[in-house]
């Protein structure tokens, strides 16, 4: 997938990981943590650094995790 962007987008998708991964050491809450893991699981994916099939694991105990909040 990477390769499909122009090095601008994926410069940008880098500088949002790298951010999302610091605002992950500093967050304490259960909830926000797990969106800040769900959307670096989505930036990740779209690097390429992780699979479909790991995407959607994250995504569907994202989905679990959040429905108990409801």
């Amino acid at each position: 997938m990477p390769e499909d962007l122009d090095p601008g987008r994926l410069a940008e998708l880098r500088r949002q990981l790298e951010a999302l991964q610091k605002k992950l050491e500093i967050v304490t809450n259960k909830e926000t943590r797990a969106e800040v893991r769900y959307a670096i699981a989505r930036l990740q994916w779209q690097l390429g650094l992780i699979s479909d099939a790991e995407f959607h694991q994250i995504e569907a105990f994202y989905e679990s995790f959040t429905y108990e909040w409801c």
